[in-house]
């Protein structure tokens, strides 16, 4: 439901952004988009009206579409692991 509700907002985000001069192309941002579902797909689901479902779902479309981030291309930040020899160094002792 998740992957639908982002291919959706991507479009309508794709379809604001088409006559203008941008820098970057956008997308959903997948976090928040997680948290506005979260909160409110089951209230869509036991809806018993199809009309207010419907209004609901694309009010909560348009607002996960509001949320966007920029697509930069060729980021690339590799992940730095601190490896510890000592797994308890003498200032990060436990206390037992």
């Amino acid at each position: 439901m998740a992957a639908l509700a982002k291919m959706q907002s991507d479009e309508e985000i794709q379809n604001k952004n088409e006559g203008k001069e941008l820098k970057y192309e956008y997308k959903t941002n997948v976090n928040t988009m997680i948290g506005k579902l979260k909160d409110r797909l089951i209230l869509i689901m036991i809806e018993k009206s199809l009309l207010k479902r419907t209004r609901m779902y694309r009010d909560l479309i348009r607002e996960i579409s509001k949320n966007t981030i920029p697509i930069r291309p060729d980021r690339q930040n590799p992940r730095k692991f601190k490896h510890y020899r000592d797994r308890y160094p003498m200032n990060a002792r436990r206390g037992l």
